[in-house]
C-alpha cells in the first residue's frame, strides 16, 4: 500500500520514522489543534504534581519490555492495527518490531542501532541510523529527564495524565506526548508525536493485550 508521504523519500524523516512513536501520521484537528500541540492546558485540567511526576519517571525507567496490539491513527482519518514488540535497553541493545495487519505490507524493525523499513510486498529493506529518529527517546533506558529530554508541560484530569517531552538541544524538532493512568499505580495508555510541522500521530496500546517487563516477550527470533 503506497500512498502519500508514507512512501516519499523527501519527507521520510518527517513522517515514516515517526511511526515508531506514533508520529506525524495524524494531522491537527480541522479548525483547531489539540492542547498538546499548542502547549496550552485547559483550565479544568490540573498540572501534574511533583509526586505524580516522580511516579511517572520511576515507572518509565522501570519499563523495559512491551508487547501489545496497537491502533495507529493516520492523517486521512484511517486506522492501522498491528502488534508491537519493544525492548528498552542501553545503547546498541534496543529492540523494536511493529507488524501491521490487514493489507498494509510494511514492517518496522529496530536493532543494532539501526531502524529498518521492510517492504513485505517488494521484499526490500531500507536501513537508517537510529540516531536520526525520535525512536531513540522511546527506547532509551534509563532516560535522564534532566539531560536526555525536557518536560515542557504536563496535565492531569481525574486519573489520567500526560507529559510533553522535547529534545533539550532542539525544542522545535518535535514533541513526544506520553499518556498514563495513575489510578492505583501507573499504566501506559498511548503516545503521540508532534513533528516540526505540527503533524500528529497517535498510537494506542490495547490494554487487554498489553504485557510488560518480561524479556521473553521480545525474543531475539523476532529480529
Amino acid at each position: 500500500m503506497r500512498n502519500g508521504c508514507f512512501w516519499n523519500n523527501t519527507c521520510y524523516f518527517n513522517q515514516v520514522l515517526f511511526v515508531i512513536l506514533g508520529a506525524s501520521l495524524l494531522t491537527a484537528e480541522e479548525g483547531g489543534v489539540t492542547p498538546e500541540a499548542t502547549h496550552e492546558t485547559p483550565a479544568f485540567i490540573q498540572k501534574v504534581t511533583s509526586d505524580d511526576l516522580l511516579k511517572i519517571k520511576e515507572f518509565w525507567n522501570g519499563l523495559f519490555a512491551i508487547k501489545a496490539s496497537i491502533i495507529q491513527m493516520n492523517p486521512d482519518g484511517t486506522r492501522l492495527t498491528g502488534t508491537l514488540w519493544l525492548k528498552k535497553a542501553k545503547s546498541g541493545d534496543e529492540r523494536l518490531r511493529l507488524d501491521y495487519q490487514d493489507d498494509y505490507k510494511q514492517r518496522l524493525i529496530i536493532k543494532d542501532n539501526e531502524l529498518f523499513i521492510v517492504d513485505l510486498e517488494e521484499k526490500t529493506t531500507a536501513p537508517y541510523p537510529l540516531s536520526m529518529t525520535p525512536a531513540q527517546l522511546l527506547l532509551k533506558r534509563p532516560l535522564n529527564f534532566d539531560h536526555d529530554v525536557k518536560i515542557i508541560d504536563s496535565a492531569r484530569q481525574g486519573d489520567d495524565a500526560h507529559i510533553i517531552l522535547v529534545h533539550p538541544s532542539d525544542e522545535n524538532a518535535g514533541r513526544l506526548v506520553l499518556f498514563f493512568n495513575l489510578k492505583g499505580g501507573v499504566r501506559l495508555l498511548r503516545w503521540k508525536v508532534i513533528d516540526a510541522q505540527g503533524n500528529i500521530t497517535e498510537v494506542e496500546l490495547d490494554q487487554k493485550t498489553l504485557q510488560l517487563n518480561d524479556f521473553n516477550l521480545v525474543p531475539e527470533s523476532l529480529f
